[in-house]
């Protein structure tokens, strides 16, 4: 017989199997080890569990604000930053270093020497403290699972926020924690939705903590819109309003020398007293889809809301005088409106969908 007449249901050979089987096994275990591989990288963050405080970190407070917000230390995205580069080179500017951390959306604040954010690696979410100057890790303080792993949009959504000695931050499954910024030890943690009943926005919360006068500010939703929190020890100030929120952080305004809170709610703009929680005053803001998460712009006397997917801004306040109040409108020009204005005027004067032109003997 020849091998050509080699029968073609003949079974195979035990050589055949042994090779196969061999195979199948040394990919199994080749994929596990990798996995281990990748999990023991990752626990190198886990093991640093004692805090170690950074020589740069002990020195005196600096005059300098930094950056301990994640709009800046007057909430505009301002910087009173001088002598910097009119250009940069055709490759950009030297790189002073860079580091692979993780993923997320996070922003980053710097106080002194240190910068702070948070991020999302395969074992946890945590709060870095890097070296400004080298970017070597200062400490790490890890707070949980892994948020959204295998999904679209992983890690966590808010930055944190320095204030007097202290990193303020929360994370996408509605906790807001405080740390001891020189050494990253939690001194305080709170549940807003254990404490307030809070409806969690479905991509995570994302709202940064406004730090202010002793308090922590953020939307809340359930029990409460906006509530204020003791930096000191997280007990509860005030809680007011029961309007549902969105992802926008709270900001605060001064408005006519006196300061308030706004907040960018689910379908609501309000202002609150930051003292009391008493609720200033709201407007509607949006219909249907009302994922807000732009910052309001403020420029006293106004205020500017962005809308999502393309439906514009509004512009609210306007300049007060006595009597009256000068308004801009949308051709551009300014009228000024008298306090007295009759509201279903006051309503069409705001109202240029239906393309009609106010007669002006009317205000």
């Amino acid at each position: 017989m020849t091998s050509d007449d080699i029968p073609l249901d003949r079974p195979p050979s035990a050589s055949a199997s042994v090779l196969k089987s061999a195979a199948v096994r040394l990919l199994v275990y080749g994929g596990l080890g990798l996995a281990v591989l990748i999990c023991l990288a990752d626990l190198r963050s886990l093991l640093r569990r004692e805090p170690v405080v950074h020589p740069s970190l002990a020195e005196p407070p600096s005059a300098d604000p930094g950056w301990p917000h994640l709009r800046g230390p007057h909430y505009d995205a301002h910087s009173a930053e001088t002598g910097l580069a009119d250009a940069w080179p055709a490759k950009g500017p030297p790189v002073l270093w860079n580091r692979e951390i993780g993923c997320g959306y996070s922003g980053v604040i710097a106080h002194g020497n240190c910068v702070y954010t948070q991020t999302q690696t395969l074992m946890e979410q945590k709060v870095l403290a890097l070296d400004a100057d080298t970017g070597q890790v200062t400490w790490v303080h890890g707070y949980g699972w892994p948020y959204d792993a295998g999904g679209m949009y992983p890690g966590p959504r808010a930055t944190p926020t320095w204030s007097n000695g202290r990193v303020y931050f929360t994370a996408p499954n509605g906790v807001v924690r405080c740390l001891r910024a020189a050494d990253g030890r939690a001194l305080w943690s709170v549940d807003l939705a254990q404490r307030f009943g809070a409806q969690l926005t479905p991509f995570g919360y994302a709202c940064s903590p406004l730090v202010e006068d002793g308090k922590v500010f953020l939307p809340v939703g359930g029990d409460a819109s906006l509530a204020a929190l003791d930096a000191e020890n997280g007990a509860t100030v005030w809680a007011s309003g029961n309007m549902p929120v969105s992802y926008c952080s709270a900001i605060p305004i001064t408005f006519r020398g006196k300061r308030q809170v706004v907040a960018f709610l689910h379908s609501e703009l309000a202002g609150f007293d930051p003292r009391n929680g008493r609720l200033l005053w709201r407007r509607p803001c949006s219909h249907g889809y009302t994922e807000h998460a732009a910052f309001p712009l403020y420029a006293e006397p106004y205020l500017r809301t962005m809308q999502p997917f393309r439906a514009g801004s509004d512009r609210l306040f306007g300049s007060a005088h006595a009597g009256a109040c000068n308004m801009a409108f949308c051709d551009g020009s300014v009228h000024q409106i008298s306090y007295g204005i009759a509201p279903a005027i006051h309503a069409a004067l705001a109202n240029r969908k239906d393309g009609k032109k106010i007669d002006e003997s009317m205000y």
